[in-house]
């Protein structure tokens, strides 16, 4: 992938979306170092109206989605849907999308691709994790959640380096389970068969979709 620009929407109204966004800002630091130009429209800005206008100006070749959805749609600041199935999902067409959000794939996703996606990363079933309630105010220290992060931000890594959005799938796929044989081994935490059951919910519900 050649001449690659990125856009990413980060809602940061409650306490997943904030999780979230500072996941991204891994992804938004690999995007720095490798010289992507990337729009961030971060809390407050994550709204329809930001979103529509940068890409009608911009067209970015990358779209990093992140916060609550369901099958339909993908939301921003304060559940403001930004892209809704059978209304604007035009708007994504001729790029390649990773949607970090609930559900998505299952009807966004499969519209988006009929209407010229390149190519829809995202979840046919909510998107969970696990975290510490002891650490929910500091996401980034919190180590139950980061085994989650680890695998999620793999396809947004991927992307930014330059694999294809099956590669991407890929690699993230191959993670899921890394980390799975990690949470089986004999010195594993006290929740690891918790931590594997979601890790493997997350792995079965994430879907690559190609035009």
């Amino acid at each position: 992938m050649t001449s690659q620009s990125a856009l990413i929407t980060r809602p940061e109204h409650d306490k997943i979306t904030k999780y979230l966004s500072e996941w991204n800002d891994e992804i938004i630091a690999e995007a720095k170092k490798r010289g992507v130009p990337m729009k961030d429209l971060a809390g407050e800005k994550a709204t329809r109206a930001e979103f529509e206008k940068f890409l009608n100006k911009q067209n970015p070749s990358l779209i990093f989605l992140n916060g609550h959805g369901d099958s339909e749609t993908v939301k921003g600041h304060k559940d403001e849907p930004l892209v809704k199935c059978n209304d604007n999902e035009a708007v994504l067409k001729h790029k390649v999308i990773y949607a970090l959000s609930c559900d998505s794939a299952a009807k966004l996703g499969v519209s988006a691709v009929e209407k010229g996606t390149k190519a829809y990363i995202g979840y046919t079933e909510p998107f969970s994790f696990l975290t510490n309630k002891n650490k929910e105010c500091r996401p980034k220290d919190d180590e139950l959640a980061n085994v989650f992060k680890e695998a999620s931000n793999q396809v947004s890594l991927a992307l930014l380096r330059g694999k294809s959005p099956q590669e991407a799938y890929d690699l993230s796929q191959m993670k899921f389970k890394e980390l799975m044989q990690k949470f089986s081994a004999s010195n594993a935490p006290p929740d690891a068969e918790e931590i594997r059951f979601w890790l493997f919910w997350d792995m079965q519900a994430q879907a690559v979709l190609t035009s």
